[in-house]
């Protein structure tokens, strides 16, 4: 559902998004890959997607899933907003 929500998003064009992700308890490390793959297209076409609240459980899952480095990670929103600038 994500990366759906993401790919209608981008199709209005460049967007800089935050994925506010404090509230997720689990994220299927599947969905990982087509998340990078996502956010690659978006950066692609000039746009750009950082993640901000992960708990250290999230953090693992995308490292085990191997895109740890794959994206810029936040504390809460606001610094990932600042990060932008």
């Amino acid at each position: 559902e994500v990366v759906e929500l993401l790919e209608r998003t981008a199709a209005h064009g460049p967007s800089r998004l935050v994925l506010e992700l404090s509230e997720v308890t689990h994220f299927d490390y599947r969905g990982v890959k087509p998340l990078v793959g996502c956010v690659a297209r978006i950066r692609a076409g000039g746009g750009d997607v950082k993640l901000a609240g992960l708990s250290n459980y999230l953090s693992a899952i995308f490292r085990s899933a191997g895109a740890h480095d794959a994206f810029e990670y936040h504390p809460n929103v606001e610094a990932a907003r600042k990060a932008f600038e």
